[in-house]
């Protein structure tokens, strides 16, 4: 009868040691499953954070040529103002503008005379 009940103390035993490996075979199983999401999400994320560094930088590249191209504009606008000036100036005075070929001017002390 000892011997029975040692035996089936023994195979008691060894059901729970199984029962407890199956156990933490499934929590193993479980644990890599969370760990492989979290990896696949923390790959994600730094995808999309590296998208949106590169998309910034592009934008900056692109804004920073835009207002290149701005102030090339208004640089040629100011110069169009100012010929536009002159030439207001030139068409509004009913006299021959100054010669400037030879170096002389144009006498419009004269001309007014």
């Amino acid at each position: 009868e000892d011997n029975d009940r040692l035996v089936e103390k023994f195979e008691r035993g060894e059901a729970k040691i199984k029962e407890t490996e199956a156990e933490c075979e499934a929590q193993l199983k479980i644990q890599k499953m969370r760990t492989a999401w979290v990896a696949v999400s923390l790959d994600r994320e730094r995808a999309l954070w590296k998208e949106r560094q590169l998309a910034m930088a592009e934008n900056c590249l692109e804004c920073q040529d835009k207002k290149r191209t701005i102030e090339t504009l208004e640089t040629k606008m100011g110069g169009l103002n100012v010929d536009m000036m002159r030439l207001a100036e030139v068409s509004a005075d009913p006299r021959p503008p100054k010669a400037q070929d030879d170096g002389s001017e144009w006498d419009y002390e004269a001309e007014e005379a």
